[in-house]
């Protein structure tokens, strides 16, 4: 399929309940997040607060970007039984490309529509466009600067990397990332982290204490990049259907 994105692809399936690696979040306090507007026919939405106020750059207009509306679409039916619903629709996409359309009524479900091949690029206000999926060549411990969207994890006071599931599990990968460890530990020595894995595998910390950055607001702010992660080193992917 051909679209306006030079590398975004999506390819929808039939919404399914979501049971695989989610955490519950309410989507009206979210820093930043992915969205669909109220109006037919809208464009995803990333919503980035930056500045004291909140942006909402469209996709790239393409065939995709309307797949990918239409199934967020079809995911919010699922989870809400049929109905239509109102307002704008909330999703996110995980370090897998899985998109995963947010039940607001109950945050802690979810119901998968389909994955990405990498991630469609936003306009923002001057016209130029946000890649999410570029690297954006930092070192370990330099600013992020960029809307803060993923999933959280978590390095232990221990320093294994682990998941944090909503009724207490912890689940660690089958092999743990120590180059990716030894870059948290070289930010943070000791204690324990909550980390942010973004839908492109990059890998964001806090800052640590003193460090030099650039004057930062909104959300995001005081947060490092520290790497990347490795699927041979990650955990699996899941199927999640239920």
């Amino acid at each position: 399929m051909v679209t306006f994105s030079k590398n975004f692809r999506f390819r929808p399936q039939s919404p399914s309940l979501w049971l695989g690696r989610f955490t519950p979040y309410s989507p009206r306090h979210a820093g930043n997040l992915l969205c669909l507007g109220r109006e037919a026919g809208a464009l995803p939405l990333l919503a980035w607060r930056r500045g004291g106020a909140e942006d909402r750059l469209p996709a790239e207009a393409g065939l995709s970007a309307r797949a990918l509306s239409d199934a967020v679409l079809a995911g919010r039916r699922l989870l809400a039984g049929g109905a239509h619903g109102h307002g704008e629709a909330y999703f996110s996409i995980n370090e897998f490309g899985q998109v995963l359309v947010v039940d607001e009524g109950a945050p802690g479900r979810a119901a998968l529509c389909g994955e990405v091949e990498d991630l469609p690029r936003f306009v923002d206000g001057d016209g130029s466009r946000l890649d999410l999926s570029r690297d954006p060549g930092l070192e370990p411990g330099e600013a992020w600067g960029l809307p803060l969207l993923g999933c959280p994890f978590y390095l232990s006071r221990r320093t294994r990397l682990y998941f944090q599931h909503a009724d207490g599990r912890q689940e660690q990968p089958g092999v743990q990332d120590w180059e990716l460890v030894e870059s948290l530990r070289g930010l943070h020595p000791s204690g324990p982290l909550r980390l942010l894995v973004t839908p492109a595998g990059f890998v964001l910390a806090p800052a640590p204490d003193g460090a030099d950055l650039p004057p930062q607001s909104g959300a995001g702010a005081g947060m490092v990049f520290a790497g990347r992660i490795r699927q041979e080193h990650w955990f699996e992917k899941e199927d999640g259907a239920g």
